[in-house]
């Protein structure tokens, strides 16, 4: 019963949005849009890239494997998960200069922390964001 419900729900949106072959976004916040192989949803960055042709794609390495992911976010997660083992691959071009930075800037932050044991201040805030030394 619920496959057959479930194919009434696609059924249904596959209705509603048949002629919108521009990404909207529905009153739920789901974007969607009518594609030449059917409708598809998500969020903003699927239903970009399935509407150009162009996904965003960050390759990074966690433990000594190359993985990736299609939104700088998920980069993030993966990083503040395991800041010792995951580090950004910047030889295909995929990351911004300021994406690069916010990297080894996490990556100074949990450095300090573990070494510290307590939160940064602002004064050491300010000195990671330029990359300064934190001693002096």
């Amino acid at each position: 019963m619920k496959n057959k419900e479930d194919k009434l729900k696609k059924d249904e949106l596959e209705q509603k949005y048949y002629n919108e072959h521009i990404p909207v976004q529905d009153d739920s916040g789901i974007w969607r849009v009518q594609t030449g192989h059917g409708l598809e949803s998500g969020d903003i960055n699927y239903i970009a890239g399935e509407f150009s042709g162009m996904c965003l794609i960050y390759h990074f390495m966690h433990n000594g494997e190359m993985d990736h992911v299609h939104r700088f976010e998920d980069v993030l997660a993966e990083l503040l998960q395991d800041p010792e083992h995951v580090d950004i691959v910047t030889d295909h071009v995929e990351y911004s200069e300021q994406q690069i930075q916010m990297v080894k800037a996490i990556k100074r932050a949990v450095s300090f922390v573990d070494s510290h044991h307590r939160p940064m201040t602002m004064e050491e805030l300010r000195r990671n964001r330029t990359g300064e030394d934190y001693e002096n």
